[in-house]
């Protein structure tokens, strides 16, 4: 019987492409993730685990050069409840 194989961290390596796809965008695209990633940050309906897994996408937009775009982000993470 041969061992399983090592699982990749297939997860982190979707989550790394996806910082990259956000903060390659131009502004008013990154303006719009930032948006939407405060608001998927902001939903109790989304399991804790999900909203974890994106917090490295949030911190990518927060460092990101353009006022714009972190404003959409915290804009956006005032209304959260959780």
């Amino acid at each position: 019987m041969q061992p399983d194989a090592p699982q990749k961290d297939t997860a982190g390596s979707e989550i790394q492409l996806l910082v990259e796809a956000a903060t390659g965008l131009e502004t008013p695209q990154r303006v719009r993730i930032a948006g939407q990633i405060a608001a998927f940050l902001g939903n109790a309906e989304i399991p804790a685990a999900e909203r974890k897994a994106i917090i490295p996408v949030a911190l990518a937009l927060l460092a990101d050069s353009d006022p714009e775009v972190r404003e959409a982000l915290a804009l956006g993470l005032v209304n959260c409840k959780e």
